[in-house]
C-alpha cells in the first residue's frame, strides 16, 4: 500500500514524524458553488521535487491536501494538482491520472490553523518566460472550507482514516499554468508561518 511520510506541526510548535497509509485519494473540486469529488488512485500522490514530464501537455493548479491518519489526526498542506489538460478536455479521470499530485513534506495539525482558515494564502510561483511570477494566489475562504469537506466525507463513511484529499477550484484545461519548476506555499497569516514546496518537471 501506497505510504507517504510528513513532518507534522502542532499548534504548541512541537513536531512529529508522521506516516500515513494512503488508502484511498480524493480530488474535491468547487465550480460556481457547487462541489464534485472523483476518486484517483492512492499511488499518485508524491512529496517528490520532480516530476517526469511525459506529455506535450501539461500544467499546475493550486490546492491544499488535507491528510487523514484517522478521526483525531487530521493534517493540512499545500498541494499541486499537476495533470495534462488536453487529455482532460477528452477524458477527465485520464487526464488526472496522467501526472502525479505533489504535496509538501510538511503540514499542520488541521485544528491549529481552522479557526482562521480564511486569513490562510496559498501561492503558486512558476518560472514564465524566465522569470518567476505568481502564476496563482487564493485565500482559503475561496475554496471549500476543510470542515465542510471533511462532513461530506464522513457522510459517505463511518469513520475516514488513510486517506488523503486534495481540495481546488476547478479551472478550465486552458488555465493551467505550465512551467518547468513550481513553488508552492500555504501562508498562515495569524500565526505567521509558512508551508513550501518546491518541483521541477522534466
Amino acid at each position: 500500500m501506497h505510504r507517504v511520510n510528513i513532518i507534522a506541526e502542532y499548534g504548541n510548535k512541537t513536531e512529529k514524524d508522521i506516516e500515513i497509509t494512503v488508502g484511498s485519494l480524493l480530488l474535491v473540486q468547487q465550480d460556481s458553488g457547487s462541489i464534485s469529488t472523483l476518486a484517483l488512485q492512492p499511488y499518485l500522490i508524491t512529496t517528490s521535487n520532480y516530476v517526469k514530464k511525459i506529455t506535450a501537455s501539461y500544467g499546475s493548479n493550486i490546492a491544499y491536501a488535507l491528510l487523514i491518519k484517522n478521526r483525531e489526526d487530521v493534517f493540512v498542506t499545500i498541494a499541486s494538482d499537476h495533470t495534462d489538460p488536453d487529455a482532460e478536455r477528452c477524458n477527465l479521470i485520464s487526464g488526472k491520472h496522467t501526472y502525479p499530485k505533489v504535496i509538501a513534506r510538511r503540514a499542520w495539525s488541521l485544528d491549529s490553523v481552522e479557526d482562521h482558515w480564511d486569513s490562510v494564502e496559498l501561492r503558486n510561483i512558476a518560472i514564465i518566460n524566465d522569470e518567476k511570477k505568481t502564476a496563482q494566489q487564493l485565500m482559503g475562504r475561496e475554496l471549500p472550507q476543510p470542515s465542510i469537506v471533511l462532513e461530506m466525507i464522513e457522510d459517505t463513511m463511518e469513520e475516514p482514516r488513510n486517506m488523503i484529499i486534495i481540495v481546488e477550484r476547478r479551472i478550465m484545461p486552458e488555465d493551467y499554468v505550465s512551467s518547468n519548476y513550481y513553488e508552492i506555499s500555504m501562508i498562515d497569516n495569524v500565526s505567521k508561518r509558512s508551508i513550501e514546496h518546491y518541483y521541477w518537471v522534466d
